[in-house]
């Protein structure tokens, strides 16, 4: 192996770790949102978005992995490097850890399948490259359910569970214009007595009817990180499988560009086959 095609190996190599870091610094950042807040919020949303960003950029750089380093061992090696600084961008601790193995398999058998798949083709194919990615796009998207159950079991034990404050106040702000509009027909009221029963009738209705819905609620909490999970699951993988052309896209045009400066090309073999016929 000559010193040009080991430094290639090692950009390409160098790249997937990059993206690899970037896609557990984002599955962190997704985390600290569901363990600040509960509920879904701008933040949120945002970070969903950035882990679609990144899972693209990820899906892009191992396709590259997969199609151009050779022997097979080197690009597995690449996949294993890149699982460990995707732990360093997430957190190192055990249940991440664990998380990033699905990963880590998942990318191996990939660039397994695109390599034997290449290797059987006459032509170089995208579809090679494509055909393979689903068991790859089922652990990126277990990863963001992961950092979403992580992030709500943190919430949880910190904070319980509990009518979330917006929803509670515009409960409260409902009946109290219900009450205001009864002491309306009571002219003749003075407004502090209004103040002070309006005060006792919000108090009553924290204590009789949000505090007991709040109990029943804690008594499941156990149950609402993994619902939580489960519920991003399906939604995510549907997105990146209909928005799976863009790293497709991005692979061709890299590959293209890489051709025109010739970091890469084409090579031709000649291959004997044999075929079984009547003697």
């Amino acid at each position: 192996m000559g010193k040009g095609r080991l430094a290639k190996i090692l950009g390409l190599a160098v790249l997937l770790s990059g993206a690899s870091f970037i896609f557990g610094w984002v599955c962190r950042i997704v985390q600290g949102e569901c363990q600040a807040h509960l509920s879904a919020s701008a933040g949120f949303v945002r970070s969903i978005l950035w882990f679609l960003a990144a899972a693209f950029a990820l899906m892009v750089a191992v396709g590259l992995v997969a199609a151009l380093i050779r022997p097979l061992w080197a690009s597995w090696l690449a996949c294993l490097v890149s699982s460990l600084t995707m732990l360093l961008g997430w957190r190192m601790v055990p249940a991440s850890a664990i998380v990033v193995a699905v990963y880590l398999l998942a990318s191996l058998f990939h660039v397994w399948r695109v390599a034997v798949e290449l290797e059987e083709r006459i032509h170089f194919s995208m579809r090679a490259l494509s055909e393979g990615r689903f068991l790859l796009t089922i652990a990126l998207v277990a990863m963001a359910a992961a950092s979403i159950y992580f992030g709500a079991a943190a919430y949880i034990e910190r904070e319980g569970l509990s009518i979330p404050p917006s929803l509670k106040e515009t409960l409260l702000k409902a009946i109290e214009s219900q009450v205001q509009a009864q002491f309306q027909a009571q002219p003749d009221m003075p407004a502090e007595q209004k103040e002070r029963a309006l005060a006792d009738f919000r108090r009553e209705i924290e204590e009789k009817w949000i505090g007991p819905v709040e109990s029943k609620l804690r008594a499941y909490q156990r149950f609402v990180p993994p619902l939580l999970a489960l519920s991003i699951f399906s939604p995510l993988v549907l997105v990146l499988r209909l928005f799976a052309w863009i790293p497709n896209l991005v692979i061709r045009v890299l590959l293209l560009l890489l051709r025109l400066t010739k970091v890469v090309k084409v090579a031709k073999e000649t291959r004997e086959v044999e075929r079984l016929s009547l003697g």
